[in-house]
């Protein structure tokens, strides 16, 4: 559920709590995205801390809550404000994960718990402020399902000279001796600490490039397909290898996921598991029928840079993906667009700043909507410098962007002078351009809002940006 939705719930909860109120009607409530949710509130079981409602198209949801908890109220009344939670689905910082899971993802921690973990519980413990496992020593902790082929991510923070691991597919044999492990790093990272084995790197087997942490929560993602594991740390790519024949753990295909404590203090939330078919990407989604019917036709085709040209030695295609990954840089299209629709979905590392341009001339770089990170600007006095705003015209209104490593889905319409801007099902920019006053004095900048036809270009300033599913339709 979204978190404004979830708040509301919330309060509706504590308002039969102390007033005996019953709302069996259908509610409205307004979702993060800005759109309409309706949902009846069908009971809370005080016992259980079960929320149950049904949503409009007659599913039944329950969210398990803790009400009472002191971060759930400040949560509460900061709005909804939870910066620290990547995944919307389960906003209330002093509340257990739903109890029913996002379609195939299986919470493995529940944040009050270790139920369902084994090993040194007297090691790795439960921080019950802030729902995180931590560890106070040396020790090794597993979970007593095994999996095979997933993808994990999780919230990880480091203390002072920090040096743990997130162990996968660990056999009975690894388990007694966590040497033969596969580890995926998560250490102090700063400079001078750990060498090639920095955070993401699978330790003394796969390395690459240093991902930007830092010693508050961290957005960790990785992928086990086979003998293939990519991971990502905070959007960043780290690793996507196979991994080399003469490991103790590279043969292994199914084990228990472990952390292990080496030195330091590692704290560990939001951990949450997603089971995966050999060979399947879980990273990537298709275009969905219907945008097909409405007429769009995909502009990248997931495996090459064909029709585009420009820098593309600071691009490249891989698994469906066009990943920006060596600012500063630009790519375009071949063909040029004149009305048209454009959607798209993205992914941002922190602190990223990019752009998609439209109606690009060959004598300027037509109009630039941001792709960047909401952070980077928060101090920044230029408001247009947010994502989705048309840059340096036209602020956008924030608080539609996912959060870093995460995907988003974009629409750009260019119709005649009137440009929308759509993030997440959000309208962030809606505007006719020939109404905006140039606000600067260089006349080369004002003209481009008078481009009526160009090529679409991606242009990176700053950090990594992925982009998939890009498709266009062509209107009159």
């Amino acid at each position: 559920m979204m978190k404004k939705l979830n708040c509301l719930i919330a309060l509706t909860v504590i308002a039969c709590l102390f007033h005996a109120v019953s709302y069996a009607q259908m509610r409205d409530f307004v979702g993060s995205n800005g759109r309409i949710i309706e949902a009846a509130f069908l009971g809370f079981d005080e016992a259980t801390q079960i929320v149950k409602l049904r949503l409009k198209d007659g599913r039944e949801q329950n969210v398990k809550l803790d009400l009472f908890a002191p971060q759930c109220q400040q949560w509460i009344k900061s709005g909804g404000k939870d910066a620290d939670n990547p995944f919307g689905d389960n906003p209330f910082g002093g509340a257990d994960a739903p109890q029913e899971q996002e379609g195939d993802w299986e919470w493995l921690f529940d944040g009050r718990s270790l139920n369902g973990w084994e090993g040194d519980t007297n090691v790795w413990q439960v921080n019950q402020n802030e729902r995180a496992l931590v560890n106070t020593g040396r020790g090794n902790l597993f979970t007593t399902k095994q999996y095979d082929n997933f993808i994990i991510q999780l919230v990880f923070r480091y203390g002072d000279r920090a040096d743990n691991g997130l162990l996968l597919r660990v056999d009975d044999a690894a388990k007694q001796d966590v040497g033969r492990a596969m580890k995926i790093q998560i250490n102090d990272d700063r400079p001078n600490n750990r060498g090639r084995d920095h955070n993401g790197c699978v330790f003394e087997t796969l390395h690459g490039p240093k991902p930007h942490t830092h010693q508050h929560w961290n957005f960790m993602e990785i992928i086990v397909d086979g003998s293939r594991i990519t991971t990502y740390i905070e959007g960043m790519k780290v690793v996507d290898d196979t991994l080399p024949q003469d490991k103790p753990f590279s043969s292994v295909r199914s084990g228990r996921i472990g952390f292990t404590g080496n030195g330091g203090t590692t704290a560990i939330r939001y951990i949450r598991i997603k089971p995966l078919k050999a060979g399947e990407d879980g990273r990537t989604s298709r275009i969905a029928a219907n945008d097909s019917r409405e007429g769009f036709t995909p502009i990248f085709d997931g495996r090459t840079l064909n029709g585009w040209q420009g820098d593309r030695d600071k691009f490249r295609a891989e698994n469906n993906m066009l990943i920006q990954f060596n600012a500063p840089g630009r790519l375009e299209t071949v063909k040029e667009y004149r009305n048209f629709v454009m959607r798209l979905e993205f992914r941002l590392s922190r602190h990223a700043d990019n752009g998609v341009n439209i109606r690009k001339s060959n004598s300027d770089n037509g109009l630039e909507i941001q792709v960047a990170d909401d952070d980077f600007f928060e101090d920044n006095a230029f408001a247009w410098g947010f994502h989705g705003s048309i840059f340096p015209f036209v602020p956008a209104r924030r608080g539609s962007l996912n959060a870093v490593g995460q995907w988003n889905t974009m629409e750009i319409t260019a119709d005649r002078s009137m440009i929308r801007v759509v993030v997440n099902d959000q309208i962030v920019v809606n505007t006719d351009v020939l109404n905006i006053h140039g606000m600067h004095n260089d006349l080369r900048l004002n003209a481009v809002l008078h481009n009526k036809s160009g090529h679409i270009m991606f242009g990176g300033n700053r950090g990594q940006v992925d982009f998939r599913n890009i498709r266009i339709k062509e209107l009159p």
